[in-house]
């Protein structure tokens, strides 16, 4: 199942102790608190190898809502989604990191930018070499638009990698650029 981010989200970390011990730690996107525990719940169900041992004590869940710039733009939503598309055999272990993903740092390099991911919680997606996706988008700003390619390092998502095509993207916000087309290219 890939899960569709819809405008309002926010991320949460949910984070499962006993005892003062963790887990389990989850970095979702869901409208609120309840619905933060609901989809890590849906995923236990959809991915039993991830669950962990709920008999003895209390398991407690704690939330934390993330800042702003640990999740992904909707650009950069855009794209991940796109490129699961491109490779349909682990589609369903990259919208699982992308669930979980935390945005570590963005760089505009002038020439496109990076995104730098985090998702080490995660299982590591087995079986594709990187780089993945050959997708492209109309980018506000940008006469030919871009390209993107997504890194991994040790089979989870690591890099977002977006191209001009000659242009200086200097003085792009790609938090918040417009966008749309995001699709194959070719």
């Amino acid at each position: 199942m890939v899960f569709k981010f819809q405008a309002g989200m926010k991320m949460y970390e949910v984070v499962w102790e006993r005892d003062g011990e963790k887990l389990h730690v989850m970095v979702l996107h869901a409208a609120d608190e309840a619905g933060a525990i609901s989809r890590a719940e849906e995923t236990f169900a959809e991915h039993p190898e991830i669950d962990f041992d709920r008999n003895g004590t209390t398991v407690r869940a704690r939330l934390h809502k993330l800042q702003p710039m640990e999740v992904l733009s909707s650009l950069e939503q855009a794209v991940l989604d796109a490129i699961a598309l491109q490779v349909p055999e682990v589609a369903a272990a990259l919208a699982g990191q992308q669930a979980r993903v935390r945005v570590t740092a963005r760089e505009n390099t002038g020439a496109g930018f990076y995104t730098t991911l985090d998702v080490s919680h995660s299982s590591p997606i087995k079986g594709v070499a990187s780089p993945l996706g050959d997708v492209g988008a109309t980018v506000v700003g940008l006469e030919h638009g871009m390209g993107f390619l997504l890194w991994l390092r040790d089979g989870h998502i690591h890099k977002l990698e977006g191209f001009s095509y000659g242009e200086s993207t200097f003085g792009i916000d790609f938090e918040r650029v417009a966008f749309r087309a995001v699709r194959p290219r070719t």
